[in-house]
């Protein structure tokens, strides 16, 4: 089961729900919180968002955000993907007691 995810500009990705329950993605998710590491939290952030929307997903990501020079900045990346967390979080609260 999919559950879709908005940007406030109207982009829509699907996550596959069974992994808002996977024990690694919140591991990982975890890690993210705690790093001091710019790098290291990048390369998480990068696992978490092909686990979640899968690699189409992803892709589908970086083409939205991409810029006019064909680049996908980092904290532009990082900003969609909180947006999206937030997403996730908003229709996960409205049909259960899952929260990020």
């Amino acid at each position: 089961m999919s559950v879709i995810c908005k940007l406030a500009d109207g982009f829509e990705v699907e996550v596959n729900e069974a992994f808002l329950n996977d024990m690694e993605v919140v591991d990982k998710l975890a890690e993210l919180a705690e790093s001091d590491n710019d790098f290291a939290s990048i390369r998480i952030l990068s696992y978490v968002s092909e686990k979640l929307f899968g690699k189409d997903g992803k892709k589908k990501i970086y083409d939205h955000i991409r810029d006019e020079k064909g680049v996908v900045k980092v904290d532009v990346f990082e900003n969609a993907m909180a947006e999206l967390m937030n997403s996730v979080s908003e229709t996960k609260n409205s049909s259960s007691s899952l929260q990020f």
